[in-house]
Parts: C-alpha cells; sequence; structure tokens
C-alpha cells in the first residue's frame, strides 16, 4: 500500500493560513509548483486551495488563475479520486459573490456548489477550529479504515439499550459504505480507496449528519424533547443530571462540530423512561432543576428563523407550521418556523408541508379579521 506522506497538499502563494497545530503535517507549495508535487497530492488526504492570489488580493471580478481554477489542474494531474478538498478566502462573501452562489447561511450547500467538500475563512478562530475538526477526523477514518472498523465505531455509538436504533437512523441519513471493491489489492485498501473513504465519510457528517436534526440534535432540540427551557437544560446536564444523559452526548468524528450534539435515540429513550417506565426513578430528572426550568408550553419545538436555519428559542407547535428546505436531503424532517414569519413570505409559504397549510390559511384569516 502507498504510504501517505503528508496529510495535507496546500496551494497557497503567501503566508500559511493553516491553523498552526496541522501546519507540520501540510505541504505547502505555490500554484506554479503543481505539476511538481503530484506524488503528495496523490496521497494527501487532504487538499486546501487559497482562493485568491496576492496580486488579486483587493480587486474586483472574476480571475481566470484561482484556487479553484488550480484545483481543476491538479485534478486533471492526478490518476485516483480527489480527497476531501477545502477552499480558503479572506474575501469569502466576495467569492461567493462572483461565483453566483447564494449567501445563504449553510456553508456545506455553498460548498457543494462550488463543487468543493468545504469552506473557510481565513484568519478566524471558529473556521480553523473546524479545519482542525476535519483534519483529525480524516487521520482517525484511515485509521479506522486499517482495522476494518464499521460506521458505527467511528461515530462512536456507545453499547446502550438504543443503541440498535441509533443505527437505524444512520442508515436512514444513507451514510456512505467503509468497503470498497478491493479484489485487485489482496487484503490491504489501496490509497486511493482510503482517500475516497476517508472524503465520503468526513462530508457526510459535515453536509449531512451535523446540520440538520435526525440522527443527532442539538442542545436546544433536546431541551425540546424533555420540555425544559434550554437554559435549565444545560445547567442541569452539565450538574447534577451529567451521570444521567453523558452517554447520550456524542462523542465522533466531528465532535464539537455546530455545537454539542446528543444522540436522538438515547434522548428518547431517556424520555421513555421518564413517562412509560415505571421502574424508572422520575426524581433524577427533577433534581437539579426548578419549576422555572420547564417550558410550560404545549408542545414544545425548536423555532427556525427564515433561512430554516436552528435558533435555540423553543415554542409551542400551535404558534409554527413545518417547512421543508429545497435543499434539504430527503430524510430530514420539516423544521418548525413561527407563522408570523411565514404569512406573506412567498418563499416561505412554498415550502410549508401541505398538512400544515390549513393551520397557515386559518392563521391568515384571523389576522385580517
Amino acid at each position: 500500500m502507498t504510504e501517505i506522506k503528508k496529510l495535507i497538499l496546500y496551494v497557497e502563494d503567501g503566508e500559511s493560513a493553516l491553523p498552526i497545530s496541522v501546519r507540520d503535517q501540510a505541504v505547502q507549495i505555490s500554484p506554479h509548483q503543481i505539476a511538481e508535487h503530484i506524488d503528495a497530492a496523490e496521497t494527501a488526504l487532504l487538499w486546501v486551495f487559497d482562493f485568491y492570489y496576492e496580486e488579486d488580493q483587493g480587486v474586483t471580478g472574476v480571475f481566470d488563475e484561482n484556487g479553484l481554477s488550480e484545483l481543476s489542474k491538479l485534478r486533471e494531474g492526478i490518476s485516483g479520486p480527489r480527497p476531501f478538498t477545502v477552499v480558503l478566502s479572506g474575501h469569502l462573501e466576495r467569492m461567493l459573490k462572483e461565483r453566483g452562489v447564494a449567501p445563504i447561511p449553510r456553508r456545506h450547500t455553498q460548498a457543494t456548489a462550488l463543487g468543493v467538500d468545504w469552506l473557510a475563512e481565513k484568519n478566524d478562530a471558529e473556521e480553523e477550529a473546524v479545519i482542525e475538526r476535519i483534519a483529525a477526523s480524516l487521520i482517525e477514518t484511515s485509521e479506522k479504515l486499517k482495522s476494518r472498523s464499521s460506521l458505527s465505531d467511528l461515530l462512536r455509538i456507545p453499547e446502550k439499550s438504543w443503541a440498535a436504533i441509533a443505527e437505524r437512523h444512520i442508515r436512514t441519513a444513507r451514510p456512505p459504505s467503509l468497503q470498497k471493491d478491493n479484489s485487485n489489492s489482496g487484503d490491504a485498501l489501496q490509497s486511493d480507496a482510503i482517500r475516497s473513504i476517508c472524503r465520503d465519510a468526513v462530508t457526510w457528517a459535515l453536509h449531512v449528519l451535523f446540520p440538520y436534526p435526525g440522527v443527532l440534535i442539538s442542545d436546544a432540540q433536546a431541551a425540546a424533547l424533555l420540555e425544559v427551557k434550554l437554559v435549565g437544560f444545560r445547567r442541569w446536564v452539565s450538574d447534577t443530571g451529567k451521570e444521567l444523559v453523558d452517554e447520550c452526548e456524542y462523542k465522533g468524528i466531528l465532535s464539537g462540530h455546530l455545537g454539542r450534539r446528543w444522540w436522538r435515540a438515547g434522548i428518547e429513550d431517556l424520555l421513555w423512561q421518564i413517562n412509560d417506565d415505571a421502574s424508572f426513578d422520575k426524581g433524577r430528572i427533577a433534581k437539579g432543576l426548578s419549576s422555572d426550568d420547564f417550558t410550560n408550553v404545549s408542545s414544545p419545538v425548536v423555532c427556525h428563523n427564515e433561512e430554516l436555519v436552528e435558533t435555540e428559542e423553543i415554542v409551542s407547535a400551535e404558534d409554527c407550521v413545518r417547512l421543508a428546505g429545497f435543499d434539504f436531503p430527503s430524510h430530514v424532517d420539516p423544521v418548525w418556523v413561527k407563522q408570523e414569519l411565514v404569512l406573506n413570505n412567498r418563499r416561505l409559504t412554498d415550502l410549508v408541508v401541505y398538512d400544515d397549510l390549513y393551520r397557515l390559511e386559518a392563521s391568515d384569516e384571523i389576522d385580517r379579521a
């Protein structure tokens, strides 16, 4: 098997904008050196391209030579599939505008529109943290492949009674296979297969697993399920409820991306115990929570904004309607948006699920009255 020599091939004609923690794992080259480093490109697990080059800084217009054009040249020069690819820019908003990409606040959708796996703003601590997680997850995935680990191992599903339900949730989200056809490679996965599988797994996690509630849920989603206010939930899970929910917290690849995440199956199992298991000590939930910590609203749900991005506001489902975004994966449930935001907004009303249209119409009639 071809040994992977460096994790990252970084194409940049200026100073490095990579996180300091991964710079020693990178080969940095300028755009005109690409042809000389095909070997490094064919063994790296991660390609990173600066979009604008030094002579273009501060100048408007689309240039023939940029990170995407250099990516195209590099893809033509290698024999196998490209690995996970990130485009960096110190002028991300400008770049997206020039490329005709809508300024929607979902980075993975923007990256897909440009034919790469992720976009990141230069010199931003939060953006650097994402690149660090991506690099660490690619390394972990490649190591898991060598030991023939499963996706469940990569995601670190706890060995709990609800693990089988979590695995069903994962299958619904159409995950990539961690196995490739190795009929011509003996017992070892070849470098091309490793790169392809690592890219598929990390891209799926970034594009599907984290942005949409389903397999994993946010603090706000978990709080709404338990009918607890968000501030009370966060205090409870860090104090008296920590032992009860610790194994429900997601700790697999890319953990920490978009904030803390919980296994939906684990939180729902806890909810079932609270409501239906007579042997469960319900006092364990109440301990550390006051009456003011509970939502006291009927059917609490997490509200999403006009861009269908989750907020931290928990409201009654009666005040909302469900919307399904055009760019949502098919398995993702519609999200809840306040009726007042949807009314008189044709873009949003077109996204309301059929079963909720009557509620929107009734609300509109009440307002007109």
